[in-house]
């Protein structure tokens, strides 16, 4: 038994298609015969090209998008990634605030600075283990880094 490939018109064969089913003379059977093309293609094919227009036929899985729907995809995922980067920023400010603004009262805005430089400059990103970096220090996993680079 033989597995038939499946046969890939590209769109200026499936408007000539369609134009020979719409002459004179002619219907869509007699096209699809003459041509090996699988009976109610072109009844399809007439069908894709009546709903989307110019759009019809994009070809290889491209899906017909109009000018307006691709901005607003583009649009969509430019959302997301703010809201994800929204949630990055609650998720650290709340550990700032719990970890060091709630348990001390500030005297001037330059004791605030300093405390907060700390935090964020010598805690947060030198000395606190972070799970993205499988619970180590942002110094030991860039010597672990380094080391294993020598070896390479």
């Amino acid at each position: 038994m033989s597995v038939s490939k499946r046969r890939r018109y590209d769109a200026e064969f499936k408007r000539n298609a369609i134009c020979l089913a719409e002459e004179p003379g002619r219907n869509a059977r007699s096209v699809e015969q003459s041509l090996g093309i699988p009976d109610g293609m072109i009844s399809k094919w007439s069908r894709q090209l009546a709903k989307n227009g110019a759009l019809a036929f994009p070809g290889n899985g491209i899906e017909a998008l109009t000018d307006d729907q691709k901005r607003i995809r583009e649009l969509e995922k430019k959302l997301r990634d703010v809201e994800m980067d929204r949630e990055i920023l609650k998720s650290f400010f709340h550990t700032l605030k719990t970890r060091l603004i709630y348990h001390k009262k500030y005297r001037s805005t330059e004791e605030l600075q300093k405390d907060l430089y700390w935090y964020i400059e010598i805690y947060y990103n030198r000395i606190r283990k972070h799970s993205a970096n499988n619970w180590l220090t942002p110094d030991e996993k860039e010597r672990k880094y380094y080391e294993l680079e020598d070896v390479a």
